[in-house]
């Protein structure tokens, strides 16, 4: 049998990646499919979360990690109670080589379930006839994080990602680190680490792409003067972390020159994350900077009202809220300024549960100012299918649609103000009839009650089959647990059954992940498909 090339080798074990217990088999083959896998295995840090149980064989992996310390670390570590695991042959691979993203916290976790394994902090070494009991206190623990650093410090020559949070170990004062970190793209840090590792920084990474501030609750000169270095900026993640707004919309954290230092950076950022409890620092002024913005992401848990009440993106493709509007007439507004460009419009908890009578107004905004459309989340009411209509008919490209029920009068619960899904395919079907054009639409997701005809929707599918353009199928399971458990496991069979007829492309009674998440960001900071 001709062995296959390498280069194929690794495009099949890239498609395997989280398929790990497979990649663990093809590791036992041969040393050539070994080192292949090891790459995949070691090049992202976070996995560890995934491939090891912390308390079980997460010590393995700190194992592994000091044999392969030099000679000199492992007569440090062993002269302060930490038991070197005995071999006779070096490990086979520098493992910590092929990290490109190193994540500290989830390091931490793994030497913390190796130093902790043993009740009382003890670990027990064989020497010779004589087993010895050494207690492992906070400086052993110290001394193995910073060794352990050390092998990644010096072995990893092209890190793309960095989550640093840890404050005890000055990561960017060892040895070998400007080559390690000259080429960071991605930093994941807070506002609380010292001003002195963030200078160091600043001397080394300045061709930072994304970053990524958590836990951001007060200024940091560190921080800002590592901001206003970087030439390639066009990714920013902020958490607030703080006391919500007191009265005159003051709080006592603010971060407002690392805001600024930030804005000045607006002609390259093209995505901007910003969430959590503080949202007073970010003003007027700061969001009008943001003319090349792209992608939007908003998460507070306050109200969002002052970011929207002036801002123009013209520029804008994606918002995403994770909350409900709570104002969606300044949320209409902000789309009638903003909306030439827009693509996705998603609200994470697309539901209401009170009368929202600016819905028609926002579907009408909509329609008209969003022809590039292709994701949308809104609600749907019979009272508004002719608003609903244009929405189908102005924007030609829509291809992902969320629709949530509401009910006008909250009062009346009966079943007459419950839409039903039939009401939406027929909608569809006259639409496509009377413009002889067929829809795009190929994902639709359901959420909050809808009454589900499976006679009617076998039908339609049957009727408008193409195997070119399947649609795929999403409910809410609250839409379908007030008919019972018998209707939910009857409804799944009958989609399954779908799909295996090739009716539809895919399914499910859950919360699918969104269309927004295909968008990716490329090398030069903009977003693809």
């Amino acid at each position: 049998m001709v062995p296959l090339p390498p280069e194929t080798l690794k495009e099949i074990f890239e498609f395997l990646q989280d398929d790990l217990s497979t990649l663990y088999l093809c590791m036992q083959v041969d040393k050539q499919w070994a080192k292949l896998v090891i790459e995949i295995l070691w090049r992202d840090t976070s996995k560890f979360q995934d491939q090891y149980f912390y308390k079980e064989t997460g010590p393995n992996v700190i194992s592994t990690l000091i044999t392969c310390l030099s000679e000199n670390s492992k007569l440090i570590l062993k002269e302060h109670g930490v038991a070197i695991p005995s071999t006779t042959r070096p490990p086979m691979f520098d493992y910590a080589k092929f990290c490109r993203n190193l994540h500290i916290s989830h390091l931490n976790y793994l030497i913390d379930s190796f130093t902790l394994r043993f009740k009382g902090n003890k670990i027990s070494c064989n020497t010779g006839n004589r087993v010895k009991t050494y207690h492992l206190n906070l400086y052993s623990r110290y001394l193995i994080k910073q060794e352990i650093y050390r092998i990644f410090v010096n072995q990893c020559q092209n890190l793309n990602t960095l989550e640093y949070r840890d404050k005890s170990v000055p990561l960017f004062f060892l040895s070998n680190a400007e080559i390690c970190f000259s080429n960071l793209r991605e930093l994941r840090t807070t506002t609380e680490m010292p001003d002195s590792i963030l200078y160091r920084m600043t001397q080394i990474c300045r061709n930072l792409e994304s970053l990524i501030i958590e836990e951001c609750h007060t200024d940091n000169d560190g921080l800002v003067t590592f901001i206003n270095i970087q030439n390639r900026l066009n990714y920013v993640k902020i958490k607030t972390k703080g006391r919500r707004l007191i009265e005159n919309n003051t709080s006592n954290d603010s971060y407002i020159r690392i805001i600024n230092a930030l804005s000045n950076k607006s002609q390259s950022m093209v995505h901007f994350h910003i969430g959590g409890n503080n949202l007073g620092t970010l003003s007027h002024e700061d969001n009008t900077k943001l003319v090349n913005l792209q992608k939007l992401i908003i998460d507070f848990q306050e109200d969002w009202k002052m970011l929207f009440k002036y801002a123009i993106f013209p520029n804008l493709r994606v918002i995403e809220l994770r909350n409900p509007p709570r104002a969606l007439e300044l949320l209409t507004s902000f789309i009638e300024r903003t909306g030439a460009n827009l693509e996705i419009i998603y609200f994470a908890i697309p539901c209401v549960r009170k009368p929202l009578l600016t819905i028609p107004a926002f579907n009408k905004a909509v329609a008209k100012y969003c022809p590039n459309l292709r994701c949308l989340t809104t609600w749907f009411h019979n009272n508004d299918i002719e608003e609903f209509k244009e929405v189908l008919i102005s924007c030609p490209k829509l291809e992902n649609l969320t629709l949530a029920t509401y009910r006008t009068d909250p009062k009346r619960c009966d079943e007459s103000f419950d839409p039903h899904l039939n009401e939406i395919l027929e909608i569809i079907e006259k639409l496509e009839e009377s413009t002889q054009q067929k829809l795009r639409l190929n994902k639709l997701e359901l959420c909050w009650p809808w009454k589900i005809d499976i006679d009617f929707l076998e039908n339609f599918l049957v009727k408008h089959k193409d195997p070119k353009e399947l649609k795929s199928f999403y409910f809410d399971p609250v839409c379908v647990k007030e008919f019972g458990c018998d209707f939910e496991d009857f409804l799944e069979l009958k989609l399954r059954k779908f799909k295996a007829n090739g009716l539809i492309n895919d399914f499910g009674i859950k919360n699918y992940i969104r269309f927004s998440n295909n968008f990716v960001r490329s090398r030069d900071g903009l977003m693809v498909l």
